[in-house]
């Protein structure tokens, strides 16, 4: 039997990432960064977590939850002394490893060992309104695409998958529909994170977790984020189709996290798209992975025998334009030709209600560690326990 999903008007998979089988979690390493960006949610001083103290939160956070995936941040991860020692120790547990950064002390050398140490992605967080080191001049236009471009292609060339993260907010709806432009077509970028901007620093002593739910004891923070509505509406126009989603912990049929997947052929001639909507054969498989490994799969990269036949099964069981998608495979398969899965991940931020409640998505599959408590990340330094 397959795991509830819920129903949704978009016509989406709601993810089984349920409770205890949530595939995804992230651990904290240590705060203080080498750059600023606005909004941040860091709100700790500077403090480094040594071997001891992550082992023992990895151990918390594997017993809630089956997990596949874990992605270490902060601050950021690069500036800590053990980062190659805890991604060993992660690989260890049968994890895979992800790398939130902002890249800016990434070089050929250092992607390369993390690469050994056991890392499989990297998300790079490197954004316009940053203030940082290596920002591109003025002068240079397209100076933010070529400096994410130079770090995307140092992950690929050793071997990991690299990915964007992005803050978005109703103000820069053109550089955030550039930017996912820029994902799509890019030979080296494969998945990109898209978040809403919020006003973290409002949000005070945040009481609870994901499982029993937060509240907070100020009124709510008057901010008007960007919504999954509008993000829908600029990918629709350009013919983008959701294809899951996570719902709220407040209303689970009311999605807060949205997720788009597309399949990119790039040839000589140029590039051809298809993005794929939910079918049943994607619930089927999702469900089949759990029972082969015990546990859903949160990051992995198919190979292009198996996105064929993803492709294939899709439209064949409810995904649509049958003939549409004969044609795209059997493009794929000319010589020459490179097929390439790509995803895009929209999320909300928590949401504080009159009532001192906190809409968040449910089950968080950010969550990280906090005295033993699962938290949202972005709500973990203003969480009431936190030390």
């Amino acid at each position: 039997m397959l795991s509830r999903s819920y129903p949704s008007s978009l016509g989406t998979i709601a993810l089984p990432w349920l409770g205890h089988r949530a595939p995804h979690a992230t651990l904290d390493i240590l705060r203080g960064c080498n750059i600023a960006c606005p909004s941040c949610y860091n709100g700790r001083p500077p403090a480094t977590k040594d071997l001891g103290q992550i082992r023992r939160e990895l151990d918390q956070l594997l017993a809630l939850r089956r997990l596949q995936t874990i992605t270490l941040s902060g601050g950021e991860p690069l500036l800590h002394p053990d980062l190659p020692d805890i991604i060993r120790l992660i690989r260890r547990r049968n994890l895979r490893v992800a790398i939130l950064t902002n890249g800016l002390l990434l070089d050929a050398g250092r992607a390369e060992n993390l690469r050994r140490a056991g890392a499989d992605a990297i998300l790079l967080h490197i954004q316009q309104n940053q203030s940082r080191a290596d920002a591109p001049p003025p002068s240079d236009p397209g100076g933010w695409r070529k400096l994410r471009a130079s770090k995307a292609r140092l992950v690929a060339e050793s071997r990991m998958a690299a990915g964007l993260a992005h803050i978005a907010s109703p103000n820069t709806l053109p550089e955030f529909m550039e930017t996912v432009e820029e994902m799509l077509e890019s030979p080296h970028l494969e998945f990109m994170l898209i978040t809403a901007q919020t006003d973290f620093a409002r949000f005070r002593r945040v009481r609870g977790d994901v499982r029993e739910g937060l509240r907070a004891d100020d009124g709510p923070v008057p901010f008007r984020p960007l919504s999954i509505e509008t993000v829908r509406g600029e990918l629709e126009r350009k013919g983008m189709v959701p294809f899951a989603h996570v719902g709220s912990f407040l209303n689970p049929d009311r999605p807060r996290w949205l997720t788009y997947l597309s399949a990119t052929l790039r040839s000589p001639r140029g590039l051809r798209r298809r993005s794929m909507a939910a079918a049943r054969s994607d619930r089927f498989f999702m469900e089949m992975m759990r029972r082969l490994h015990g546990r859903y799969s949160f990051f992995y990269r198919a190979g292009a025998a198996r996105f064929r036949l993803q492709l294939l099964f899709n439209a064949l069981s409810g995904g649509g334009r049958l003939a549409e998608a004969l044609s795209f495979i059997a493009a794929s398969l000319v010589p020459g030709r490179t097929l390439v899965e790509k995803h895009i991940v929209f999320q909300e931020g928590p949401e504080w209600l009159p009532d001192g409640s906190i809409d968040f998505c449910r089950d968080c599959p950010d969550a990280t560690i906090r005295n033993g408590h699962l938290v949202p990340l972005c709500l973990a330094d203003r969480m009431e326990q936190a030390p």
